[in-house]
This record gives structure tokens, C-alpha cells and sequence, in this order.
């Protein structure tokens, strides 16, 4: 016989019987109603006494029978056969199933949201990332300008307006890919120069007191006339004729020669026959012949800094380009006896796959830079007891630089902080060589660029173009408009020459004369 629990309408397992009602329920639900409602019956809500003490456990059987009453529920009829068995079963697999499947579309779903929710996420950081990183590449870009060039941070002030020179302290504090010692050189000729540049004059010397130099004209400039001619300095075949790069050194001024040397001003050209001629123009003599390129010379700095050989001063060494895709320095010999002034220091190879098209010595005199036809421009420590590359900068790898430019031509700021590199794509880029990041960036559509300067106070830029402009911008006006003129070759200028020195009208510009 089963009892039948008065709340749950189950079999009881432990049924109790409260007396005041007569009512059988389970023991383990009494309890929990006691506990929750008190000691009331469920049904007629009348008092229990006793509480769960008070009401009466039923017995199954008697105590002195060794009998133990069944524990389990009673069968429900449903499952008294086989076939009932089955269709139970076969009911509760259709079931499970049915939520199996009803869970997988549902996780399934899941799964998609999630997919894209991360997408969203990830693509909203990656803009906020580009949109923080050109946030700061601007910050540093104006800073850059202004600590280096001297641009005034107001647009209608006296400074602005006047072409005045504010000076700015750099807010690079980092290490960057040149590292502390070499960053430490260039901040210190920074801090030097821009101390001083404004108040630049145009050198003075014997040579330029006895022409008479003195600012002119582009006017002018067109009326020049031939005075001297230097002959059989390069190549005696037909396709070795030519000058390719030319440097001039003291007498003059051009490139800085120390103050106080009275020298014969020195010329150093490079041609096509591969062959570096270091040229005394006032004793009209080659000092030095310099052969090792392989191909066409391209570039040639000389130092500024001079030392004594016999009665002449030159340059303490002087770096060249060419298009085997190397640079080579060149030192002073030791002897007095020997047959040329000139020496080989070091080969620099094996930092650009393609024709080295342009040098530039920084102002300190101890950092070389070089740009190169496959779009890598690197800066190299001449400072030490041999000559190492600091870094290699190549356009593949920013993206602010348009896939297959080559880099023609480059000089360093007079501050030393800036570096501005000429493209083939007639771009002139101003990079922070500190941080290597190019901080502004000139554009035109006047064909590559062939020759880029700064005037010695810092406050003009010229470049010049394949198609024979030239453009002046002044960096100290908000406005970078350029001035633009035309240079014709046929008036000053040796069509075979590819020198990365400007033309006279442009070295004017250069120089503050204007």
C-alpha cells in the first residue's frame, strides 16, 4: 500500500500523518513548510502541536517482523511492459535530441555574434591606433619645424610675419636607431648652430675680394660669361667624357672651409670615367687622381674641416658616390712624397642595392649621408676608428612613401637636426633623423629632383628639378609657397654635368644673398 503526499500528490517515501487533520504528507516537505510558514498544518492551516514532533510516522511494517518495506516509488502503469518501455525510452530520445540540436543552432548563432563582435572591435582599434599614431607623427612633425627651422607658432605675430627666428627647444628625449652617442653629436651641433645661423655673413676671403663677390640678380646671372676653362680632367674615350659631380672647397666659401685659412680653393670633380680628380683651381694643378669605383662618379662632399700639406691647406678627407652602388672615403697620404694627396680610408658597400645618387656631411662632420636609385637612404658614423652604418631607411618600409620611388639627391639641415632627401617622383622629404621620421614633405610636378640646399642661416630651401626649375621655399612663413624660376642650362651650366651642387643663381639663394 502507498500513501500519497497531500502537497506533491507523489508517493511518499517517508509518509507522517498530522493528527488535527488526518492529512499524509511527506516528511521532507513538512519540514520545509514548518520552516518557512510555521508549525500550521499545509491544508487547514490549523496549529500543529508538537511541531514536526507532533505528528505520527507511519510504519510499513511492523518492528518485530524482519521484514524491510520497499524503499521505491510504485511503478507507474506506463512502464509495466515492454512496448510502454520502449515508446517511453524511444520519447526521451527524440527529446534529447530535439535539445541537442535546438542547442547547436543556438551556439551556432552565438558564435557568429561573437565573430563579429571581435571584428568590430578589432577594426575600431586598429583606426584608433592609426588615427593616435598620425595624431603624434603630426605633434612631432610641428615641433620638429619649429624647434629646427625656426617657424613661430603664431600666425600673425611678428615672427610670422616678419621672418623673424624663434628658438625652440627639441622635444626628442628618446634614443632613437642612432643611437645615444650619435644622437648626442647631433644635438649638441644643434644646439650650437641654431644659436648663431641667423647672424651668418657671406664669407670673406681673398679670392672672393678679388672678384668681387657680391650678391646679384637673376637678371644678371643670365649676362655671365665664361672665364675659365679646366680641360682633360676626365676621360679620354668618347663615352667617358663628361662630368658627373663637382665640390668646391675654401676660397670662397661655398662648403664652409675654415675661417681663417687663406687655401687655393679646391675643386674636386668626379666623370664618367669612374675617376675622382681633386683639382687646385687657383694653381690650376690636379692634386690628387683617385680611381676604385667601378662605375660614373655621382656625388662628392669634402669636409670642411682643412690640414696643412705643405703650403696648401685641404680638406681633412672627402667622401664619393658612384653608381656601382658603393661610397668611398678618402684621407690625406702621410707622406710628403707621395705621388697623390689622397688616400683610400674605406669602401662603404652592401647598404643599397641601387645607384648611390647623393652625399651630404652633417654639420658635426662626423655623420655621412647617403641616398641611393632603390629607395634607401642611410646615415654612417664617421666618428671612431672605422666608419660603420648607424641605419638604412628604405622607402618599402613606411607607407608615406609610394612604392617604386628612388631617392636622388639629400643634405642635411645647417642645424644638423633635419635631413631632407630629393625622390624621383619629385617629392623632397624632410626626415628627424633621430627618430627616423619624415616630418614635411615638398612636392611638385616638375620631374625628379636633381639638387637640394639650405641657406647657411636655415631659413630657405632650394631644390632643383629635372625639367630646369628651381624652387625657394622660405620655412619661416606659415604658407610654404615656393618661388619658382627657370634655369637654363645653355647660360651657366655644363649639360653633362649632373653635379649635386647647385647652379650659381641657385647657390645665391644658398647662401643669404638674396
Amino acid at each position: 500500500m502507498s500513501f500519497y503526499c497531500a502537497l506533491s500528490g507523489e508517493p511518499a517515501q517517508n509518509p507522517v500523518i498530522v493528527p488535527q487533520s488526518g492529512y499524509v504528507y511527506e516528511k521532507s516537505l513538512l519540514e520545509k513548510y514548518f520552516a518557512e510558514h510555521g508549525e500550521k498544518d499545509p491544508i487547514t492551516d490549523a496549529a500543529v502541536e508538537g511541531g514536526i514532533g507532533g505528528v505520527v510516522v507511519v510504519k510499513r511494517a511492523p518492528s518485530n517482523l524482519k521484514i524491510s518495506a520497499p524503499n521505491t516509488a510504485p511503478r507507474p502503469p506506463s512502464l509495466t511492459s515492454i512496448p510502454s518501455l520502449l515508446h517511453t525510452l524511444q520519447s526521451e530520445w527524440d527529446g534529447v535530441m530535439l535539445e541537442c540540436a535546438e542547442l547547436r543552432k543556438v551556439a551556432n548563432q552565438l558564435r557568429q555574434d561573437l565573430s563579429l563582435a571581435l571584428y568590430k572591435e578589432d577594426a575600431a582599434m586598429r583606426v584608433l591606433a592609426r588615427v593616435v599614431r598620425e595624431r603624434d607623427e603630426a605633434r612631432d612633425a610641428l615641433n620638429n619645424i619649429t624647434s629646427t627651422l625656426g617657424v613661430s607658432g603664431q600666425t600673425n605675430g611678428s615672427a610670422a610675419g616678419g621672418g623673424g627666428d624663434v628658438e625652440m627647444e627639441d622635444a626628442s628625449t628618446e634614443a632613437g636607431p642612432l643611437g645615444a652617442e650619435a644622437e648626442g653629436r647631433i644635438e649638441a651641433a644643434h644646439q650650437s648652430l641654431i644659436k648663431t645661423r641667423k647672424a651668418l655673413k657671406p664669407p670673406s676671403s681673398k679670392f672672393t675680394d678679388a672678384v668681387k663677390l657680391k650678391p646679384v640678380t637673376a637678371e644678371e646671372v643670365k649676362t655671365f660669361e665664361q672665364v675659365q676653362v679646366v680641360g682633360s680632367l676626365h676621360g679620354s674615350k668618347k663615352d667617358e667624357v663628361g662630368i658627373s659631380a663637382v665640390a668646391t672647397w675654401g676660397a670662397g666659401g661655398l662648403n664652409g672651409a675654415e675661417e681663417g685659412k687663406e687655401d687655393g680653393g679646391i675643386l674636386a670633380t668626379g666623370g664618367s670615367d669612374k675617376v675622382v680628380q681633386v683639382y687646385d683651381r687657383v694653381n690650376d694643378k690636379v692634386l690628387a687622381t683617385l680611381k676604385g669605383h667601378t662605375k660614373p662618379i655621382t656625388s662628392i662632399v669634402l669636409s670642411p674641416m682643412s690640414r696643412t700639406s705643405g703650403e696648401l691647406s685641404i680638406p681633412t678627407f672627402l667622401a664619393s658616390s658612384s653608381s656601382d652602388k658603393t661610397v668611398r672615403l678618402w684621407t690625406p697620404t702621410e707622406s710628403a712624397s707621395a705621388k697623390s694627396l689622397y688616400k683610400s680610408w674605406t669602401t662603404l658597400s652592401g647598404v643599397h642595392d641601387g645607384s648611390v645618387t647623393g652625399l651630404s656631411l652633417h654639420p658635426s662632420n662626423t655623420l655621412l649621408a647617403s641616398a641611393a636609385s632603390d629607395g634607401t637612404w642611410a646615415i654612417h658614423d664617421l666618428a671612431g676608428d672605422g666608419v660603420k652604418t648607424l641605419f638604412t631607411h628604405s622607402s618599402s618600409s613606411g607607407s608615406e612613401i609610394p612604392s617604386g620611388v628612388g631617392f636622388t639627391s639629400t643634405a642635411f639641415h645647417p642645424d644638423g637636426a633635419l635631413i631632407g632627401v630629393g625622390g624621383s617622383d619629385g617629392a623632397l622629404r624632410i626626415w628627424d633623423p633621430r627618430r627616423r621620421m619624415m616630418s614635411a614633405i615638398f612636392e611638385s610636378k616638375d620631374g625628379a629632383v636633381k639638387t637640394v640646399g639650405f641657406s647657411e642661416n636655415g631659413f630657405l630651401l632650394a631644390v632643383g628639378y629635372e625639367s630646369e626649375v628651381v624652387k625657394v621655399w622660405d620655412l619661416r612663413k606659415s604658407e610654404m609657397s615656393p618661388h619658382t624660376a627657370t634655369v637654363s642650362y645653355t647660360a651657366h651650366v655644363d649639360p653633362t654635368v649632373t653635379s649635386n651642387q647647385p647652379p650659381p643663381a641657385v647657390i645665391d639663394w644658398l647662401m643669404g644673398r638674396r
